[in-house]
């Protein structure tokens, strides 16, 4: 997947927020039919023993032990149970912020899949709804863990093509905007400029750039900056000084929203991570095109020089 692409779905997925409706364990006896629902929840199925099948606006499935179905909210649906067995399921009502950018109308997310680990994922529904009917104080927190955690394997199971997000014009304005954004974060970054990439008015511009990464768009620009300074820090001897300017800020600046962002100065970051692994491999960030302008720019004696600058 694209780097930009793959940015869209991690911001996404990282400020996704979930409240739990209901999970339990259920046994559907055979022959049994609900049809023409449309929940205004999500819907996390796992089958555990049994066929049938759901359908989904219009569109048939088998339903076999070993599948996880993501019903999503809004959704008309109808399950049926064939008459030769019961049908066992976990299941799982909950609400999410994640309808507010559209995320099954623009990627076109699978109904189903089956996941690599059965086990684990069952374990983690009989965590949920143990959880669930606990009286313990932190139940709505392990009820959240376990659903979050169904939510990933779900996710990790997806298999999402370039061509299908590049058909998406919402995907493809977004994308466009955040290789702005990784090519120009040394420059002065305004709303204006990235509003006309995405060919969009500035006021409707930060409104769907919030509802697709969760984040307004000055505050994502400053979060690539932090990105990169870290990259730098660790993977070059660069001056923090000198990483500040490429990144269009004064050192007091970048230093502070440093701190704000890890707790700890740039020099101390540096000297923790010394041996760090830098950015994932999927990162659009062009770290080592950064690092040789910078070493480019420096006059020899002073390559290096400055690893704890005074930026406390």
């Amino acid at each position: 997947m694209k780097p930009q692409y793959l940015s869209i779905v991690e911001n996404i997925l990282k400020n996704l927020q979930v409240d739990v409706v209901m999970a339990a364990f259920s046994e559907v006896e055979p022959g049994k039919v609900i049809s023409g629902i449309q929940p205004d929840f999500y819907r996390l199925v796992l089958i555990m023993s049994g066929e049938g099948y759901v359908v989904l606006n219009n569109k048939r499935y088998e339903s076999r032990p070993g599948q996880l179905f993501l019903l999503p909210a809004g959704c008309e649906q109808t399950f049926g149970i064939y008459d030769k067995e019961k049908v066992s399921v976990y299941w799982c009502h909950y609400r999410t912020n994640l309808g507010d950018a559209g995320m099954y109308e623009n990627l076109e997310l699978p109904a189903y899949i089956v996941p690599q680990d059965f086990d684990a994922a069952a374990e983690l529904f009989r965590k949920m709804v143990d959880a669930y009917s606990s009286p313990t104080l932190a139940k709505g927190l392990l009820v959240k863990a376990a659903l979050l955690e169904v939510i990933s394997l779900y996710w990790e199971g997806c298999e999402i093509l370039d061509e299908q997000l590049a058909a998406n014009e919402l995907v493809t304005k977004m994308a466009a905007v955040m290789q702005y954004i990784d090519d120009h974060l040394g420059e002065n970054i305004t709303l204006d400029d990235l509003a006309k990439v995405a060919y969009l008015h500035p006021n409707y511009f930060i409104s769907m750039f919030k509802s697709v990464i969760g984040q307004s768009p000055i505050h994502y620009v400053n979060q690539r900056r932090m990105e990169m300074a870290r990259a730098l820090l660790v993977a070059s001897d660069v001056s923090v000084a000198d990483i500040a300017g490429a990144l269009g800020m004064k050192n007091h600046y970048l230093s502070r929203l440093f701190k704000q962002e890890t707790g700890i100065s740039p020099s101390r970051y540096r000297q923790i991570n010394r041996k760090g692994i830098g950015l994932p491999e999927h990162s659009s960030l062009d770290v080592q095109g950064y690092i040789k302008r910078l070493k480019g720019a420096q006059p020899a004696a002073a390559k290096g020089e400055e690893t704890h600058g005074n930026d406390e």
